[in-house]
């Protein structure tokens, strides 16, 4: 096992000092700071956030990526969005170098160590893989029968074809177009024919569609990459034969981790090690608390920036043969006022999960601020809005409330009911600006806490009064 001094940490601040001299919102953020550069370690080093990019671009009236010597964007800029789940959306930029070195080398790492059982030697191939190189290349460099093809639907959006770009013209990777991946009859021909070894699933919904429509085994399907976690349908692959790995990331960090077929934890793949912010403000190479990640992008680098997820980080010497840092996904960092409770983080992939596993029909988690009639100040709550066809009128169900709470990490209390309304809604009830996709992927989960009401809101504010929720929401 590692011990402190081995951890890649020192190089963030070498990091960070390049970062103040170069870039003005680092040097605004970092002076804003009180940065003493010669006292200064990976321990005290201040925490970016998306809420301190927002504050800097407002005040500086400036883009956050400029560089002090870069007057425009380069050509071969990548501009991608994050979800805006956790708030507003944020624009990030990277090259398609960045997309290769801290996304799509690890994807295929991951699937070559899980099909060959050798890390070093699935290296090589994962590198070839990733850059699109021949198949004769690969076989006569890594191994003598190595016939591999990646499924992928192509989401339209150029940063995510640009990672997977490269395979297409070898038949390493396919991508099909999104408006055929429920088409059967296509898919159908398609299974028939190339027969994929590996499916990657970027938003979480399609594989279930696979799985529920065709007769996917193990002959042909080898292993599915997923975004998303769902233990459901992790048992129901396994029990076809196939693995299920998935992969956590995030358009600021990239690849963050990945995990094996020996557990479900990820192992870190970033280049440099994580951390967490614990209770009390301190960060460390381990336990539970705010994750925080580096990620030195070249148009702009992330230094020690928190996207708000709360992990359980470990050190681990796994039977794959990976020693280093994993981690548990614990979910989004949300406080919510409850008495005698300073604070919960909830689970709410989990609840997602347990929702498309329960309902066909659309669905919104939203985290906002309310004022409940006869209780006092504002509180945060989670509302919950679920379409019904059978539903002509809004209705509260708090059996509901209680099988989310348990999803979302905590006991049916009661206590906290009231601060988790579940409303079954008439179908259409949801405002489609508020259900927008990102590719195949709908919006599951709104933050409204750090964020103003987007467009239709309103609608769901006045479903909200009849059951004496006041939203306090801009």
């Amino acid at each position: 096992m590692r011990n402190e001094n081995q951890f890649n940490y020192h190089g963030i601040v070498r990091l960070a000092k390049e970062a103040y001299e170069n870039y003005p919102f680092y040097k605004w953020f970092y002076e804003s700071n009180d940065i003493n550069w010669k006292k200064i370690d990976y321990k005290t080093l201040p925490i970016v956030t998306k809420k301190t990019i927002i504050e800097y671009q407002k005040q500086s009236n400036m883009p956050y990526y400029k560089h002090k010597n870069r007057k425009n964007i380069p050509e071969e800029a990548i501009i991608a969005t994050t979800t805006g789940t956790s708030g507003r959306p944020l624009e990030v930029l990277f090259t398609p170098k960045d997309a290769f070195r801290f996304f799509s080398y690890y994807v295929g790492l991951s699937i070559i160590k899980y099909l060959y059982k050798d890390t070093l030697r699935s290296k090589i191939l994962a590198y070839f893989l990733t850059r699109g190189i021949k198949k004769t290349n690969i076989k006569s460099y890594a191994f003598k029968k190595s016939s591999i093809n990646i499924l992928i639907p192509d989401s339209g959006e150029d940063n995510m074809n640009l990672i997977y770009d490269g395979g297409d013209e070898y038949g390493l990777i396919e991508k099909i177009p999104l408006d055929k991946t429920t088409n059967k009859k296509y898919l159908q021909k398609y299974f028939t024919s190339k027969k994929p070894t590996v499916i990657v699933d970027t938003s979480g919904q399609w594989i279930k569609f696979l799985v529920e429509e065709f007769d996917l085994n193990k002959d042909k399907l080898k292993l599915v990459i997923s975004y998303e976690e769902d233990e459901i349908l992790k048992k129901e692959l396994n029990n076809r034969g196939i693995g299920f790995l998935r992969v956590f990331g995030c358009q600021e960090g990239g690849c963050l981790g990945t995990t094996c077929e020996y557990t479900d934890n990820f192992h870190v793949v970033s280049p440099f090690s994580l951390l967490i912010r614990d209770k009390s403000g301190v960060n460390k190479p381990t336990g539970r608390g705010e994750l925080i990640f580096t990620t030195p992008y070249e148009l702009f680098p992330f230094i020690n920036y928190s996207n708000g997820d709360i992990i359980d980080l470990n050190l681990l010497k796994c039977k794959c043969g990976y020693v280093g840092q994993t981690f548990q996904f614990l979910g989004r960092h949300m406080m919510v006022k409850v008495p005698n409770v300073l604070g919960m983080y909830f689970d709410i992939q989990g609840i997602i999960n347990l929702l498309e596993h329960t309902f066909k029909s659309s669905f919104l988690i939203t985290y906002i601020p309310v004022k409940i009639k006869n209780q006092g100040e504002t509180v945060n709550i989670i509302a919950i809005f679920i379409e019904d066809k059978n539903c002509i009128h809004p209705k509260i169900n708090n059996n509901l409330s209680r099988k989310c709470l348990i999803a979302g990490g905590y006991k049916s209390d009661e206590r906290f009911v009231i601060l988790f309304p579940v409303i079954k809604v008439p179908e259409k009830s949801i405002p489609s600006t508020l259900l927008r996709s990102t590719g195949m992927k709908k919006r599951r989960f709104f933050n409204g806490v750090s964020s103003n009401a987007p467009k239709g809101f309103e609608s769901l504010s006045s479903i909200l009064q009849q059951f004496d929720y006041y939203l306090q929401i801009k």
